[in-house]
């Protein structure tokens, strides 16, 4: 009892010597907690040691596990704060319950450090400069030319994933990455990195005039190639060994592009330059269907390109027309005792093959009919025609026509104009004959733009000589 109060009067005293009465006297409290690691913070040495700090200046240097207090009591109602100023050397440390206001001895601050380990590896092939890595899509490491190894600056602790990835190639150069990927459990020192030459694909365009040409580069790497360019690179690079195959992917508005050289192969030790392009104007086909022949009919496009079908079904004429050109089917030859006409055999390609030309052969015994092909009419005009001045046969399309009234062996025919399409004049050739003994086939029709001209004739008498 004598201590207290000896104490109590102790304290007082030194309230009152200070300027504050009794009342004044300020209470503090200590800050601390205990610090534990998977590794043992003991025995690291200098620079192992872990530095904490409360409030951002009362440092507090530890180095070994267990219980610690700040040398700087606060006085209560003072706030706190511990964090760590200095990790150790080899782990990382944490804190837990480190801040909150003093009311009374703080001694549940709780620090925690485990081991840390480093990912490394070795570099073969790279020769060039330009090689950037990532670990975990974070931490950089530029690795210079002809380096044989590396590590990453950031060290990660026990268990911790990681992953290793190229962030930016070197120019002229592929490097992988071997044994890329784990789980930290000690220094990580076969994260190897291999490099390899890379070698571009290309080769010369020609006749590109029109935009919308497309290339792949193994179904993957595409290349637009502009209007007019005459040639092409992928960006991509390939090693040395690798496969290669550039095809079209899109032809161009209006052109038909094909491939030539090498566009397909396996990349050597140079840049492959000869996967070549050529474009040309888009052609289109004319065809149709034959029905009724039972011999051979020879057709003719637009007055040639003559094709001889001797059986029913489909054809085609081999030379293909450009987009908006005019097509004609005429009968070239008739067969041998039939009479084949033209339907839908004129018009204009528009962007797709003409399929619908039909050819009709009939056959004739002791009747023969007078037929023959009009050119030059025009779009929707119409001319009228007569056989021996019977019934007039219209026909509104250029191409073969067929007057319906046979005529018996050894008759005559004479074919003449009844009826003039408009701002047009149509003239006959080939028209007249006389003993026919099969099918006339040749007459011709020949319109032309104006109106028929005349001349004028007479004689003149004139009396006594002058």
């Amino acid at each position: 009892m004598k201590l207290f109060t000896k104490g109590l009067l102790a304290i007082v005293a030194a309230a009152a010597f200070a300027g504050y009465s009794t009342a004044e006297a300020q209470v503090t409290y200590t800050v601390g907690g205990e610090a534990a690691s998977s590794g043992g913070l003991t025995g690291l040495g200098a620079g192992k040691t872990v530095i904490l700090v409360n409030n951002g200046s009362d440092s507090l240097p530890l180095s070994s596990n267990g219980d610690f207090t700040f040398a700087t009591p606060l006085a209560s109602g003072s706030s706190y704060s511990v964090t760590i100023a200095v990790q150790p050397g080899g782990q990382l440390c944490s804190v837990s319950n480190g801040s909150g206001t003093v009311n009374a001895n703080v001694a549940n601050v709780s620090v925690n450090c485990v081991s840390t380990y480093t990912v490394a590896g070795s570099v073969t092939g790279l020769t060039v400069s330009g090689l950037v890595l990532k670990l975990n899509n974070a931490a950089t490491k530029i690795i210079a030319s002809g380096a044989g190894s590396y590590s990453f600056s950031t060290s990660l602790p026990s268990g911790t994933a990681y992953s290793v990835s190229v962030g930016i190639q070197p120019s002229g150069y592929s490097c992988s990455v071997a044994n890329g990927t784990g789980t930290i459990s000690g220094n990580v020192t076969n994260a190897n990195v291999s490099c390899a030459k890379t070698y571009t694909v290309g080769g010369s365009v020609s006749g590109l005039t029109a935009s919308g040409l497309i290339l792949k580069l193994n179904g993957t790497g595409t290349k637009i190639v502009s209007t007019g360019a005459g040639s092409y690179v992928f960006s991509t690079a390939l090693t040395s060994g690798t496969n290669y195959a550039v095809t079209i992917q899109s032809q161009p508005s209006g052109l038909t592009c094909s491939l030539s050289g090498n566009p397909a192969g396996t990349i050597g030790t140079t840049n492959v330059a000869d996967a070549n392009v050529s474009c040309a104007p888009t052609t289109y086909t004319v065809g149709g269907n034959i029905a009724g022949l039972s011999g051979s009919v020879t057709l003719l496009n637009n007055g040639g390109n003559a094709l001889t079908v001797s059986a029913n079904g489909s054809f085609t004429f081999t030379t293909a027309l450009s987009n908006g050109a005019a097509y004609g089917v005429t009968v070239g030859t008739q067969p041998s005792g039939q009479t084949c006409a033209v339907t839908n055999g004129s018009g204009t390609i528009n962007v797709a093959n003409v399929t619908n030309v039909a050819v009709s052969c009939t056959t004739t015994t002791n009747s023969y009919t007078v037929a023959g092909n009009v050119f030059g009419l025009g779009t929707g005009l119409s001319v009228s025609l007569k056989n021996n001045g019977g019934t007039a046969l219209t026909v509104s399309a250029n191409g073969s026509f067929i007057f319906p009234a046979p005529l018996s062996a050894g008759s005559s025919y004479a074919v003449t104009v009844s009826g003039q399409p408009t701002g047009q004049t149509c003239t006959v050739s080939n028209g007249t004959g006389s003993n026919i003994n099969g099918n006339v086939w040749g007459v011709i029709v020949s319109c032309a733009t104006g109106s028929p001209t005349y001349t004028v004739s007479g004689s003149i008498t004139m009396n006594g000589g002058h």
